[in-house]
């Protein structure tokens, strides 16, 4: 049943996710602007918690747990940019960068806004990023020990990038809302 599931949601077409990436990216960005997340304080904090345990279980999931009944050889791959040079024989390697990157963006969204009163934007940044990081890294060394799938130091790279990119709306929004 899960496997089914997943297989569809692999299958479907990119614009899809594209869509579904940028309207989540709009609701964040319109609730986090127009005051929502500081009225509905707690309640924004829920929601954000929410998506990043969904987004974590997806990960560990994709990466790991589907993949058990299907070991593979252990395979490293620790040359950087790979996927650059793969991509002139299958476009695939683009779809798989890409879905590294933005399935990571999340992490960038929801962290600060469960931690920007703690600390200065700044740690925020370097905390979100690090956090982001030390996931990809255990799901890395996972896939390593298990023979669950390919652990790249491309993957690696491109989800920590994804967290960076996902920190950038919560900066301009931060300085959005502290003019106003």
């Amino acid at each position: 049943m899960v496997g089914y599931m997943y297989h569809y949601l692999y299958a479907l077409p990119k614009y899809v996710f594209v869509l579904i990436g940028l309207g989540g990216l709009m609701f964040w960005f319109l609730c986090r602007v127009s005051g929502f997340s500081k009225k509905y304080e707690k309640a924004w904090k829920f929601f954000n918690t929410a998506v990043l345990i969904l987004v974590i279980i997806f990960v560990f999931f994709a990466a790991l747990i589907y993949r058990i009944d299907k070991p593979q050889e252990r395979i490293l791959r620790l040359r950087p940019f790979q996927f650059l040079i793969d991509m002139k024989y299958s476009l695939e390697y683009l779809r798989l960068a890409l879905l590294n990157t933005l399935v990571f963006i999340p992490f960038g969204l929801c962290i600060p806004e469960l931690i920007e009163k703690k600390y200065s934007p700044i740690k925020v940044i370097i905390i979100t990023v690090s956090t982001a990081f030390l996931i990809s890294l255990t799901v890395e060394i996972a896939q390593y020990v298990f023979n669950l799938g390919v652990s790249e130091f491309d993957d690696l790279m491109l989800n920590t990038f994804g967290a960076a990119l996902g920190t950038i709306p919560f900066i301009v929004t931060q300085k959005w809302r502290r003019k106003s």
